[in-house]
């Protein structure tokens, strides 16, 4: 998303080779987490394992003109405060 334009932008073109950018994708590790996470009603969820001693809020909502599209806004509780 660009705040100059205001959409979206699309990254120039590389100038790497297809076969090399596609080794590079296919080498770089992938960092994910799992988290055990509970959906509300009223759009809003809560982490519930996962993060240890953090926890995450938010609010989310199936968007998309198909609807196929998963959003969340997430805040983060549990830290900077005794």
């Amino acid at each position: 998303w660009s705040i100059k334009y205001n959409k979206f932008v699309r990254d120039p073109p590389s100038k790497k080779t297809p076969k090399s950018q596609q080794n590079d994708e296919e080498e770089t590790p992938m960092p994910l987490r799992v988290m055990e996470i509970a959906f509300f009603k009223n759009h809003t969820f809560t982490t519930l394992g996962g993060l240890g001693e953090m926890v995450l809020r938010g609010k989310w909502d199936v968007i998309g003109q198909q609807k196929d599209q998963f959003w969340m806004q997430v805040w983060r509780f549990g830290f900077g405060r005794s």
